[in-house]
C-alpha cells in the first residue's frame, strides 16, 4: 500500500505552511487551510488508525468530528508556548499529518478510495452538523489570523511622583507615554490644594519618558499631581505622596 492520501495530506500542510511564510493573503490561506482544518486532518487520522469500512457520509462526519477535536488540542497547545500564530498553526499541522503518515506507513493498512463507498440516504441532521462544525472551524481559524495581525501589546501611560532621597521638600514627577502617537499632557501639581507647580502641553513621543523636580514647603502635608489631556482637558491620571521634613 502507497498511503497517497496520506501522503499527499503531509505535502499539502507543508505548502500551507510555505503560503503562511511567503504570504500575508487571507484568501489564499484560508483556500488551502480549509481542507485541513475541516476535513483532512480527521480523514489522515482516522486512516492512521485502521482501514475505512464504514459508508462515505459517515466517515465524512467522523472526519469533520477528528478535525475540530484536532483543532482545539492544537488552540490549547500552541496558547501554552505562545505560539498561537497562523504560522503556529500550520506547524501544527503538519506535525499531525506526519505524525499520521509515519503511523500509517508502519501499518501498512490497505488504503480504500472514498468514491467507491456506498453512500446512505443524506439526512438533513447530517448536513446541518457538518456545516456548524464548518463553520465554527473555518471561524476559528479566520479569527486567529485577525488577532495575529492585530495584535498588539497592552500598554498605559505611566505617571508618577516620588519624594527625592535626601532632599526634603522636593519630589520628582515623571510620564511614561504607552501611546500610540505622540501626545501633549497638562500637569498640575498641589500641595495642601494649593497649586505649587504647572507644565501646558508637554509634548511626549511613544515610550518616552518626561521628568521634573518639584519643590513643596516643609511640613507634613500632602502634596498631589494630576495628568489631562490639554485638548479637551479630561482627566487622565492623578498619584499623590506625604511629604515631610524628613523626606
Amino acid at each position: 500500500m502507497n498511503n497517497r492520501d496520506l501522503k499527499g495530506a503531509f505535502v499539502w500542510s507543508l505548502a500551507l505552511l510555505l503560503v503562511v511564510i511567503a504570504t500575508d493573503n487571507v484568501v489564499i490561506r484560508l483556500v488551502l487551510a480549509a481542507p485541513l482544518l475541516l476535513w483532512l486532518t480527521g480523514h489522515v487520522v482516522l486512516r492512521s488508525i485502521g482501514p475505512i469500512r464504514t459508508p462515505l457520509l459517515e466517515h465524512t462526519a467522523y472526519a469533520v468530528g477528528v478535525s475540530i477535536a484536532i483543532c482545539v488540542a492544537g488552540g490549547f497547545v500552541l496558547y501554552s508556548i505562545s505560539f498561537l500564530t497562523p504560522i503556529g498553526w500550520a506547524i501544527w499541522l503538519i506535525v499531525v499529518t506526519g505524525a499520521a503518515l509515519l503511523v500509517g506507513i508502519r501499518r501498512r493498512y490497505e488504503w480504500l478510495i472514498l468514491l467507491s463507498m456506498k453512500l446512505p440516504p443524506v439526512r438533513p441532521e447530517h448536513v446541518i452538523t457538518i456545516g456548524v462544525a464548518s463553520l465554527i472551524t473555518a471561524g476559528a481559524y479566520l479569527l486567529a489570523v485577525h488577532d495575529e495581525a492585530n495584535q498588539r501589546e497592552f500598554k498605559y501611560t505611566q505617571f508618577w511622583m516620588l519624594p527625592k532621597p535626601k532632599a526634603p521638600g522636593k519630589l520628582l514627577v515623571g510620564i511614561k507615554s504607552g501611546e500610540a502617537e505622540t501626545q501633549h499632557f497638562d500637569v498640575e501639581v498641589t500641595s495642601d490644594g494649593s497649586v505649587v507647580a504647572l507644565w501646558r502641553s508637554v509634548e511626549i513621543a511613544p515610550d518616552e519618558i518626561w521628568t521634573h523636580e518639584v519643590k513643596v514647603d516643609l511640613g507634613s502635608h500632602k502634596a498631589e499631581a494630576r495628568l489631562y489631556r490639554p485638548s479637551d482637558h479630561t482627566f487622565y491620571r492623578k498619584v499623590s505622596t506625604f511629604v515631610s521634613a524628613g523626606s
